[in-house]
């Protein structure tokens, strides 16, 4: 049996090892640069971030980060943790550890009392879905002012946020 390391840090936490770490495992789903990746971890990662990273051995199989984030559904602002970056070693593709990480965060979310929230592709709903994420359907959703055109997802297990029909969501930073 392979045994994995599941580890939960803040931004302020990290070691210079694991950031180059999880930056060159995030160069494999997403084509910036080396460069380019630490410039937007900085600008938009706060040190009191969180970080959850599933480890083999010393290698790092599969990551996420976890944000404070103030989300407005219909006018109304509710704390909750934005879940970005969310990616998996190519090389381990497929083995579990994408479930594994979702499941760990999900526990995470609970444990904080709150919800969370997630953008992405449209090829990506059916793996969320499968982790508990439901898809918001929104007349108009926007982060930092700017228009979102892919697709959102909520993790709610105390069922505090999701009203029956969502008009518009704003976010508050990137993630």
């Amino acid at each position: 049996m392979i045994e994995l390391q599941i580890r939960i840090k803040k931004t302020s936490e990290l070691e210079e090892k694991e950031k180059e770490s999880l930056i060159t495992l995030k160069q494999q789903h997403w084509g910036y640069s080396n460069k380019e990746q630490q410039s937007w971890f900085n600008a938009n990662i706060k040190a009191d971030d969180h970080h959850l990273l599933i480890y083999r051995k010393e290698a790092l199989l599969a990551y996420l980060n976890a944000v404070h984030v103030d989300v407005s559904i219909n006018q109304s602002v509710h704390g909750m943790l934005g879940i970005g970056n969310v990616c998996v070693d190519n090389h381990h593709a497929h083995m579990g550890a994408g479930s594994i990480l979702m499941a760990s965060i999900n526990a995470y979310i609970k444990k904080m009392d709150t919800s969370g929230i997630l953008l992405c592709k449209e090829n990506l709903i059916a793996f969320y879905r499968m982790s508990n994420w439901k898809s918001i359907s929104s007349e108009r959703v926007v982060i930092m002012g700017e228009p979102f055109d892919h697709f959102v997802m909520l993790y709610d297990p105390f069922k505090k946020f999701i009203p029956e029909r969502i008009t518009e969501m704003e976010i508050s930073r990137k993630f």
